[in-house]
Protein backbone atom coordinates (compact mmCIF):
# COMPACT_ATOMS: atom_id res chain seq x y z
CA UNK A 1 0.00 0.00 0.00
CA UNK A 2 1.26 3.59 -1.03
CA UNK A 3 0.63 6.34 1.05
CA UNK A 4 0.98 10.18 0.38
CA UNK A 5 1.16 13.18 2.53
CA UNK A 6 2.03 16.65 2.24
CA UNK A 7 3.24 19.63 4.54
CA UNK A 8 1.84 23.13 4.04
CA UNK A 9 5.24 25.52 3.30
CA UNK A 10 6.52 27.26 6.37
CA UNK A 11 7.61 30.29 5.86
CA UNK A 12 11.23 31.08 6.04
CA UNK A 13 11.09 34.50 7.12
CA UNK A 14 9.83 33.15 10.54
CA UNK A 15 12.87 31.44 11.44
CA UNK A 16 15.02 32.47 14.03
CA UNK A 17 18.39 32.43 12.53
CA UNK A 18 22.12 33.78 14.45
CA UNK A 19 24.79 35.00 12.98
CA UNK A 20 27.88 35.70 15.25
CA UNK A 21 31.54 35.19 14.96
CA UNK A 22 34.68 37.34 13.69
CA UNK A 23 36.29 36.41 10.73
CA UNK A 24 39.58 34.67 12.26
CA UNK A 25 40.87 33.48 16.01
CA UNK A 26 44.29 34.42 16.04
CA UNK A 27 46.16 37.52 15.01
CA UNK A 28 49.87 37.25 14.62
CA UNK A 29 50.81 40.61 15.13
CA UNK A 30 55.18 42.06 13.76
CA UNK A 31 56.55 44.08 16.67
CA UNK A 32 56.71 47.19 14.98
CA UNK A 33 53.29 49.36 15.96
CA UNK A 34 50.45 49.11 13.88
CA UNK A 35 46.55 48.44 13.29
CA UNK A 36 44.52 45.36 12.41
CA UNK A 37 41.02 45.70 10.87
CA UNK A 38 38.92 42.41 12.21
CA UNK A 39 35.93 41.64 9.76
CA UNK A 40 32.79 40.75 12.33
CA UNK A 41 29.67 38.75 11.29
CA UNK A 42 26.52 39.41 12.98
CA UNK A 43 23.05 39.81 12.84
CA UNK A 44 22.54 41.54 16.64
CA UNK A 45 24.03 44.38 18.67
CA UNK A 46 27.25 43.02 20.86
CA UNK A 47 29.91 44.10 23.25
CA UNK A 48 33.66 44.23 22.68
CA UNK A 49 35.89 43.92 25.92
CA UNK A 50 39.85 43.74 25.89
CA UNK A 51 41.32 41.53 28.28
CA UNK A 52 44.75 40.16 29.26
CA UNK A 53 46.14 43.50 27.93
CA UNK A 54 49.16 44.04 30.50
CA UNK A 55 50.41 47.45 29.97
CA UNK A 56 47.62 48.62 28.04
CA UNK A 57 49.64 48.04 24.67
CA UNK A 58 46.40 47.24 22.95
CA UNK A 59 43.39 49.53 21.87
CA UNK A 60 40.02 48.83 20.60
CA UNK A 61 37.81 52.17 18.85
CA UNK A 62 34.94 49.94 19.20
CA UNK A 63 33.07 48.84 22.40
CA UNK A 64 29.58 48.28 20.77
CA UNK A 65 28.63 47.14 17.79
CA UNK A 66 25.88 46.02 15.93
CA UNK A 67 25.11 43.66 12.89
CA UNK A 68 28.18 42.93 10.25
CA UNK A 69 30.58 45.34 11.16
CA UNK A 70 34.60 46.00 11.58
CA UNK A 71 36.42 45.75 14.14
CA UNK A 72 39.23 48.66 14.29
CA UNK A 73 42.53 47.83 16.55
CA UNK A 74 45.96 49.81 17.18
CA UNK A 75 48.67 47.97 18.96
CA UNK A 76 52.18 49.52 19.91
CA UNK A 77 55.80 48.89 19.42
CA UNK A 78 57.17 45.28 21.32
CA UNK A 79 60.68 46.15 22.34
CA UNK A 80 59.87 43.09 24.55
CA UNK A 81 59.07 39.67 24.91
CA UNK A 82 56.66 38.41 23.04
CA UNK A 83 52.95 38.90 24.48
CA UNK A 84 49.43 38.50 23.84
CA UNK A 85 45.97 39.94 24.76
CA UNK A 86 42.13 38.81 24.45
CA UNK A 87 39.38 40.15 22.95
CA UNK A 88 35.98 39.38 23.65
CA UNK A 89 32.84 39.53 21.61
CA UNK A 90 29.49 39.13 23.74
CA UNK A 91 26.27 39.28 22.16
CA UNK A 92 23.85 41.00 24.06
CA UNK A 93 20.07 39.72 23.39
CA UNK A 94 21.24 36.08 22.96
CA UNK A 95 23.84 33.85 25.08
CA UNK A 96 26.35 33.65 22.45
CA UNK A 97 30.46 34.61 22.31
CA UNK A 98 33.38 34.49 20.42
CA UNK A 99 37.13 35.52 21.33
CA UNK A 100 40.09 36.83 19.02
CA UNK A 101 43.59 36.73 20.01
CA UNK A 102 45.74 38.94 19.44
CA UNK A 103 49.85 37.31 19.66
CA UNK A 104 52.70 40.27 19.32
CA UNK A 105 55.90 39.12 18.46
CA UNK A 106 58.91 41.02 20.59
CA UNK A 107 61.89 42.41 19.64
CA UNK A 108 63.86 39.65 22.54
CA UNK A 109 63.43 36.27 22.10
CA UNK A 110 62.63 34.13 24.87
CA UNK A 111 65.78 31.40 25.42
CA UNK A 112 66.20 28.49 27.68
CA UNK A 113 69.32 28.32 28.85
CA UNK A 114 70.67 26.38 31.94
CA UNK A 115 73.44 28.45 34.29
CA UNK A 116 76.28 26.39 34.18
CA UNK A 117 75.84 22.47 32.51
CA UNK A 118 76.88 19.95 35.14
CA UNK A 119 77.66 16.06 33.89
CA UNK A 120 77.96 13.68 36.62
CA UNK A 121 79.47 10.16 35.98
CA UNK A 122 79.18 7.91 38.60
CA UNK A 123 81.31 4.68 38.13
CA UNK A 124 81.46 1.71 40.78
CA UNK A 125 84.36 -0.96 40.30
CA UNK A 126 84.87 -4.14 42.15
CA UNK A 127 88.03 -4.97 43.24
CA UNK A 128 87.60 -8.71 42.90
CA UNK A 129 86.83 -8.12 39.01
CA UNK A 130 90.52 -6.66 38.63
Amino acid sequence: MLSLSACELDNGDEANFEEFGADGKTYTLSSDAGDLAIKVYSNQNYNIALEDNNGEWVAVAERNLSGDGTLHVEYDFNDGFPRMAKICLTATSANLSDTIYLKQKGVKTPTFKLAKPNICLLYTSDAADD
